[in-house]
């Protein structure tokens, strides 16, 4: 599952002084999914084409991933933008916090897991 959808959808709901719930959050969670989905099939090749594991190869990779880094946070920047009514800047400020809890988040849980899989009897 795709964390970003879920945290910036709730990252929205909390800067609009709105209760988090599921009625509340269910359309800005589907919106989200809609930015999230190209994005996340883009790294997915991006990363198919690192493993590949030649230099032609993983530079491509590399270079696909940032450019679709770059547009999943331009259009999170701007839909935090109009949607909260805030300056360009402060909506990157919230969507890299995001993304970088989100990423921490996953980083976490994937130490969890490497753990219970080390230690399980």
């Amino acid at each position: 599952m795709n964390i970003f959808p879920v945290l910036m959808a709730v990252d929205l709901l909390k800067h609009q002084g709105k209760r988090i719930d599921r009625v509340a959050l269910r359309p800005l969670f589907y919106g989200q999914c809609f930015i999230a989905a190209p994005f996340a099939l883009v790294a997915s090749i991006a990363g198919l084409l690192v493993e590949f594991q030649k230099v032609p190869y993983v530079i491509a990779g590399l270079l696909v991933f940032l450019v679709a880094f770059c547009w999943y946070v331009a259009v999170e920047v701007i839909w935090f933008s109009s949607t909260l009514g805030v300056t360009k800047f402060r909506a990157t400020c919230n969507v890299l916090a995001v993304v970088v809890m989100a990423n921490i988040l996953v980083v976490l849980a994937a130490l969890g897991i490497e753990y219970a899989s080390k230690h399980a009897s």
